[in-house]
């Protein structure tokens, strides 16, 4: 295993003062602390605080938009005019759902979705007590899943850039 870092050492005073801060305290004294290091280290520090974080995780976020764009065709399947689009059908969504991943195969994301599909009927089938498969192929916790999904890219629309 690669260290990043060399351990820290601290006195039993420099412990004392630090649980005397509060957590928004020490969070900014371990911020400064992780910079004074990164710059005597050629690895960089991530920075995942409150404010823009200095990386993006970028097999969830694949996956998000192709999940957007099933959403999109969904809609589209059922309404398209243009820039305006119906509401997807509930019956046989999960399977266009893998008919769409199988398709979509090579994308980025899609091995990453798939597998949040499989968990979710996993997850639904175990939580379901004297149920040992579900009769649709798309789980409520999928699709529980899913509308959070969509519901969240709306959200997101909204955001300016």
């Amino acid at each position: 295993m690669t260290q990043l870092a060399s351990p820290l050492k601290t006195t039993r005073a420099a412990e004392h003062a630090l649980s005397a801060l509060s957590p928004f305290e020490l969070k900014d004294y371990l911020i400064k602390l992780a910079k004074s290091n990164e710059q005597q280290s050629t690895a960089m520090m991530l920075n995942a605080g409150r404010g823009n974080p200095n990386w993006i995780a970028t097999e969830p976020r694949e996956a998000f938009f192709l999940l957007g764009k099933f959403a999109l065709a969904e809609g589209r399947r059922i309404r398209d005019e243009g820039i305006l689009a119906g509401t997807p059908d509930k019956p046989g969504i999960g399977d266009r759902f893998k008919s769409f991943l199988v398709t979509e195969r090579d994308s980025p994301g899609a091995v990453f979705l798939g597998k949040v599909y499989e968990y979710g009927k996993h997850t639904a089938s175990t939580q379901m007590p004297g149920s040992t498969s579900l009769p649709n192929p798309c789980s409520a916790t999928t699709i529980r899943f899913l509308r959070g999904c969509w519901c969240t890219a709306r959200r997101s629309s909204r955001t300016t850039w």
